[in-house]
């Protein structure tokens, strides 16, 4: 059944009445991640392929290969041509009878079929993902027909997401263009889920006051769609890139002469190019978001959802490749002196330092084991990362995202990894702790007001009561009741879920800073008496009483409330904190709703989240029936 949502639209005059907006959700097809790129499973005449999203391609592209094994009559064998990164690359046509992604179905389409570059998987184009709105959410790409709905906020999990202007999409050559703004200057951005990374096309760089090459910085060889390789100046830092009233201060992207191949194998390039894009988005931002593009309305609704906004690629300038890892053959380690980090005694390899061009510096590192497990050394399986200008430890996640964490001051390992590095850092002082509520810590001195906001960082309370460990940087809207997470520079403000821990922690810290903040809205009181019995699994003192009151179904989702309450022995609440969240009965994922944001993740069995799912979705059965 088509699922369809309904969305209040204003009216489009003071006179005219109000009309309903009817946002239907057509089809959907799960989406994973293969080597930074955006892959979906659908049908060629009944067959299943993989394929690459890619609405960086105007057209639906296949492998010759994929023809060959399908069996594809060939309409013509030198159709045309297509050009990207690489040049051009020519193509023919083959027949298909139909054609589906995730429910949408096209029949009797001729095809291009690339017959140069030696694709490996079909690259799915704007001609046909543009056909209806589109969303890319994380986990699934969705179809969405809009009816009445060209004033209609459409960012149906969060009203205030920030809104990029879309070009108007011609059907001949349909790209997803959008505004945004680096270091002050308006420039136009193909938003390109096909490029596995954020690119800057030279020529624009060089206007913007970064030329990589008069730096002396080497290329490293890149491409796309064509024959040839592209230069690629990695991990410039430029000033602000802002979108949609999001900001990034010294972002690290990576420069490129976007389409200089195109230009040379194209006598007529002058005339197909002269309008190209100042930059490419590509698929490192969108993982970092959740983005709704809407040709009708020439709109590009994104929320951030955490992760590094740009990846950019390392220099060859500097050392070529990652630290090789710990043990190989062509590796010899040179370890430092002895530094005691939280306690633990480790040491740096000085030999595998690399500096990554935006900052940071990454190393491989070794730790002692306590003396009663004999004291040996043991090679970490991961390098760390010490990011110099922002004064932050981390450390290479699986997906190759780094995660830092303020460093606890004074850091003598991070200033010291900083200096042979040869980064410049400025020494950073012992955090002015003032306690919060629930368990947390606002350092004072990181108060700082900009714009109107409030900035500052965060630290938790141990189990012990007696340990202090900075984890997060927080910016908090105090006249309106608003805040974020910051990653970097970057952040999306959201209105405060009332009663819970993030209203408490936002209060003391704008009473710390003396700015004025008006006093929360009134919250309906929740309904003990309708409380699912609480959850007691586990092996701290922690319940979750689910609220059965607030028990809601929107969207095939089963949305509720939920308490974290810390037991004192047991039985007796002392302190607790209530939280929204959304559960998925068909699949079995869940999430905690952060401001509006929702992005559902499997369960574990046998863990408490589980056991949440399984107690709302059986008691929204019982209220079906009934």
């Amino acid at each position: 059944m088509l699922l369809a949502l309904t969305l209040a639209a204003a009216a489009a005059s003071a006179s005219a009445a109000p009309r309903k907006c009817h946002y239907q959700r057509v089809g959907s097809s799960p989406i994973t991640w293969r080597d930074s790129r955006l892959v979906i499973e659908g049908t060629i005449n009944h067959e299943p392929v993989p394929m690459i999203v890619d609405t960086g391609a105007t057209n639906i592209v296949l492998p010759g290969s994929l023809v060959t094994k399908l069996n594809l009559p060939i309409v013509e064998r030198l159709k045309g041509e297509s050009y990207g990164a690489g040049g051009v690359s020519k193509t023919g046509v083959a027949s298909t009878s139909e054609m589906t992604i995730g429910g949408v179905t096209d029949y009797g389409r001729d095809m291009r079929v690339d017959l140069d570059s030696h694709m490996g998987m079909v690259l799915v184009g704007d001609d046909f993902l543009f056909q209806f709105d589109l969303e890319i959410n994380g986990h699934e790409l969705v179809f969405y027909k809009p009816t009445d709905c060209a004033e209609t906020v459409l960012s149906y999990w969060d009203p205030l997401a920030p809104v990029a202007t879309l070009e108007d999409m011609d059907k001949s050559d349909p790209w997803p263009i959008v505004e945004v703004h680096v270091n002050g200057k308006r420039l136009r951005a193909l938003v390109d889920t096909g490029a596995p990374t954020t690119l800057i096309d030279l020529a624009t760089a060089r206007k913007l006051g970064v030329d990589p090459p008069a730096r002396g910085v080497k290329p490293l060889k890149g491409g796309g769609v064509g024959t040839h390789d592209m230069e690629m100046y990695p991990a410039q830092v430029f000033d602000e890139f802002e979108i949609g009233g999001e900001k990034a201060s010294h972002p690290p992207i990576a420069v490129a002469d976007l389409f200089g191949n195109a230009r040379k194998d194209m006598w007529f390039g002058w005339l197909r190019l002269h309008n190209a894009p100042d930059m490419v988005l590509g698929a490192d931002f969108l993982r970092a978001h959740r983005v709704l593009f809407s040709p009708g309305q020439h709109r590009m609704y994104l929320s951030y959802v955490g992760g590094s906004l740009f990846n950019a690629p390392t220099s060859s300038d500097l050392p070529p490749a990652p630290p090789a890892p710990p043990g190989s053959a062509t590796h010899v380690p040179n370890w430092g002196p002895t530094e005691s980090v939280g306690g633990i005694a480790r040491q740096i390899d000085i030999a595998s330092l690399q500096a990554m061009g935006d900052g940071t510096v990454r190393f491989n590192s070794r730790v002692q084991l306590p003396s009663n497990a004999s004291g040996r050394w043991v090679e970490l399986p991961s390098p760390a990362i010490m990011d110099c200008t922002r004064r932050r430890r981390g450390t290479l996640m699986p997906n190759g995202m780094p995660s830092f964490s303020p460093a606890t001051e004074p850091a003598p390992d991070l200033d010291e990894v900083c200096r042979l590095a040869g980064i410049p850092t400025t020494p950073g002082d012992r955090p002015d702790w003032r306690a919060a509520p629930d368990h947390r810590v606002i350092d004072a001195k990181s108060l700082k007001v900009r714009d109107g906001l409030l900035f500052f960082s965060v630290g938790t309370v141990g189990r012990a009561g007696n340990t202090w460990r900075a984890d997060l940087d927080v910016v908090v809207d105090c006249a309106h009741r608003q805040r974020s997470g910051v990653a970097g520079e970057h952040y999306t403000l959201q209105p405060l879920v009332e009663g819970g821990e993030q209203a408490r922690l936002a209060e003391a810290a704008c009473g710390l800073a003396k700015l004025p903040m008006p006093p929360a809205p009134k919250v309906a009181p929740v309904d003990f008496a309708a409380a699912i019995a609480p959850d007691q699994a586990g092996d701290d003192n922690l319940s979750h009483d689910i609220d059965r009151a607030t028990l809601a179904e929107r969207d095939g989702l089963v949305h509720f409330r939920y308490a974290t309450r810390l037991l004192a022995d047991g039985s007796q609440a002392q302190e607790d904190q209530w939280i929204d969240a959304v559960a998925d009965c068909g699949t079995q994922r869940r999430s905690d709703a952060g401001g509006a944001h929702v992005e559902l993740r499997p369960v574990a069995a046998g863990t408490r989240g589980a056991l949440q799912v399984a107690r709302v979705c059986a008691t929204a059965s019982q209220a079906r029936q009934r």
